[in-house]
């Protein structure tokens, strides 16, 4: 059950920001867009995108689950004149994407990935298929929203409670799972268990409502994956920088075994491959991804890298006079995929198809935020590295 004294889905859009404010301008695009899908079925869930015309093809749980989290982040980000939206507005919202997730007890949305909305839409390997990760993601979520929004979501708390121990293993945290049995999914990354679930095994860890179940299976998954360190000649960089925001959370949080100085030394081996106009691949080494096609740059994977840069010269394990004109590069090329509404496209501006993605911008959003304020020398607030996206 979400339990709020606020009108059931009568959210706002965001109001006016500086000219110059590009996470403001992003903000303004998550909560006034159709990104969360404002009315039908599936109202309150969050689309993965929206294609050329406007249109979303697909609800998507986790990207629900980091909805709730950048709403915390935002009330606690945009609070001046360049404010994106009243508290009410933004716990509205977030009231609303509870209650779709809700009804993943009884219906498949804390069970498969992605849920069909565009009748023209083919059919996707993920719309059968579920992911710890995900699972993992909307937990967090609905913490944050718990605790910075003020709603009350036991009853949603309890269902993901039981998806999750139920995906605890003793080796180690489950990748995912079929509803089909008789159709496996594909070999990809995300299918298989590797260095990424350091991002979910310290999520689980770090969350004062983890189970003693959760804890043993994240503290296996720390295990199996702690030694992972640099990336593989061919690796993506996608899963990769999950598995550096896992060891960099534990790192801040103190844990043991999470070196600041090893977190500072992998973050510039990736680097490394970061091209004079500011660009990262979608993959080191190679121009093939897994599926056969070239990987192209990603927007996320710039936000990715961007976030933790920042995070680190906050936290004092870089140092911003080395590192000033690289994140300036990164920065700049990472607007080259922001659209004029503010939107974050998954490729940059002029490439096709053209994609305007709700994490993308969730972490872009928070990316140039944080990049803002180390450039000028000030700290990150605490809040804003515990409802890092």
């Amino acid at each position: 059950m979400v339990s709020r004294a606020v009108a059931p889905d009568s959210f706002d859009a965001g109001v006016s920001a500086e000219p110059d404010d590009v996470a403001g301008a992003i903000a303004r695009w998550l909560l006034g867009s159709a990104i969360q899908l404002p009315r039908g079925e599936h109202r309150g869930a969050v689309a993965g995108w929206l294609d050329a015309d406007g249109r979303p093809s697909f609800a998507y749980g986790e990207i629900t689950g980091y909805f709730l989290s950048w709403l915390a982040f935002a009330s606690a980000a945009h609070r001046s004149p360049r404010s994106v939206g009243t508290d009410t507005d933004l716990s509205q919202r977030a009231a609303s994407a509870a209650r779709w997730l809700a009804r993943g007890e009884c219906e498949a949305h804390l069970r498969v990935a992605r849920i069909p909305i565009a009748v023209s839409r083919d059919e996707d390997w993920r719309d059968h298929v579920g992911f710890t990760f995900d699972l993992a993601m909307i937990w967090r979520g609905v913490e944050h929203a718990q605790a910075w929004l003020g709603l009350r979501l036991a009853g949603l708390e309890r269902a993901l409670r039981a998806q999750l121990e139920a995906r605890c293993e003793r080796d180690g945290l489950r990748a995912c799972w079929s509803l089909d049995p008789a159709s496996p999914p594909p070999e990809r990354w995300s299918t298989r268990p590797g260095p990424y679930q350091l991002k979910i095994a310290a999520v689980l860890l770090l969350s004062p409502r983890s189970t003693e179940p959760m804890r043993r299976s994240a503290c296996a998954t720390l295990a199996r994956w702690r030694a992972a360190g640099s990336p593989a000649p061919d690796a993506l960089l996608h899963p990769y920088l999950y598995f550096l925001e896992g060891w960099t959370a534990l790192a801040l949080a103190g844990y043991p075994g999470f070196a600041p100085a090893a977190a500072g030394r992998l973050f510039g081996e990736v680097m490394n491959h970061q091209a004079r106009d500011g660009s990262l691949p979608g993959r080191l080494g190679s121009c093939c991804g897994e599926r056969g096609r070239p990987e192209r740059e990603r927007a996320d994977v710039l936000a990715q890298a961007l976030r933790l840069g920042a995070t680190m010269i906050a936290a004092g394990w870089l140092d911003l006079r080395d590192w000033e004109a690289r994140l300036d590069r990164l920065e700049r090329r990472l607007r080259s995929c922001i659209a004029s509404d503010g939107a974050v496209l998954f490729h940059p501006r002029g490439e096709s198809p053209v994609n305007r993605n709700s994490w993308c911008s969730m972490f872009a959003s928070q990316a140039v935020a944080f990049h803002e304020r180390v450039r000028a020398g000030q700290p990150l607030p605490r809040e804003w590295l515990a409802l890092l996206v």
